[in-house]
């Protein structure tokens, strides 16, 4: 497919990852888009133009539903664990995925979930599998979608070494408070939180609008400022943006990662 063509070349880029790492990978999804969107950010028609990932919204979204739902469209992929309810989940295998969403959340927390998925498909599902085929070439397929097992040759270079072999899952918890706030939180989810705020909201331009309003990071006044933009303009739920406001206030003052915001260091 023509589309398929544009995202592999577009992701054999070289990375350069740096401290902005969630702001390359923001800025790698535009380019395959071609656009950018206006805010708020839905991404639904951004992600049909970007990646080979189809969207579909289910009513109260468990696990349970979802596996009937993939079962009754003859789609053989296990998805295991007990039923529980879910915010959205992620499923891959041969370079295509699907995100199932809670149609029945509120238009901003379907945003956040989206945002969040996205992150997983393009970071750690579909640049590892487009590296390993880079280097081991199209024989790699087989052993990536899961239909043999990897020669003794294939092991010994260490290229599939972290790559998702056969079906890649992400299970998206509902949580009882904020998604930010969520304790022990993996560095994997850390990172495609802050990847999906990035596509929302971007930190440079909520900090440029501040200060273009005549308001400053460090004012005491800051943190309700940037409350309201990210609700009012950038669309994210309530206790995102509390968390969002407060680490991007927080970070101009102490100079705190992400990460060390969160308590992981």
């Amino acid at each position: 497919m023509k589309q398929e063509s544009r995202n592999a070349k577009t992701v054999k880029m070289t990375l350069r990852i740096n401290d902005n790492e969630a702001v390359y990978w923001s800025n790698l999804f535009w380019t395959l888009a071609g656009e950018t969107e206006s805010f708020p950010r839905s991404l639904e028609q951004s992600v049909a133009l970007a990646l080979p990932l189809a969207i579909v919204k289910l009513p109260k979204l468990g696990l349970g539903g979802f596996r009937n739902w993939l079962l009754h469209r003859g789609i053989n992929i296990q998805v295991n664990g007990p039923d529980r309810p879910l915010r959205a989940c992620l499923i891959a295998k041969a370079g295509r995925g699907l995100v199932a969403l809670d149609g029945s959340d509120p238009e901003d927390e379907q945003r956040i979930s989206l945002a969040h998925e996205v992150a997983h498909f393009l970071v750690d599902y579909l640049h590892p599998r487009q590296q390993a085929m880079n280097l081991l070439g199209e024989t790699a397929r087989e052993v990536l979608d899961g239909e043999r097992q990897p020669t003794l040759k294939e092991q010994v270079t260490g290229i599939l070494r972290g790559v998702e072999l056969g079906v890649y899952t992400d299970l998206m918890d509902r949580p009882s408070t904020g998604i930010i706030n969520k304790v022990g939180i993996l560095a994997i989810e850390d990172r495609a939180e802050r990847i999906a705020l990035e596509l929302l909201a971007p930190q440079d331009l909520i900090l440029e609008t501040i200060t273009l309003s005549g308001h400053s990071p460090v004012q005491p006044t800051s943190l309700e400022v940037v409350y309201d933009l990210l609700v009012q303009r950038f669309g994210l739920p309530s206790e995102m943006a509390k968390s969002y406001g407060n680490y991007i206030i927080s970070s101009q003052k102490a100079k705190t990662s992400f990460r060390e915001w969160l308590g992981m260091n």
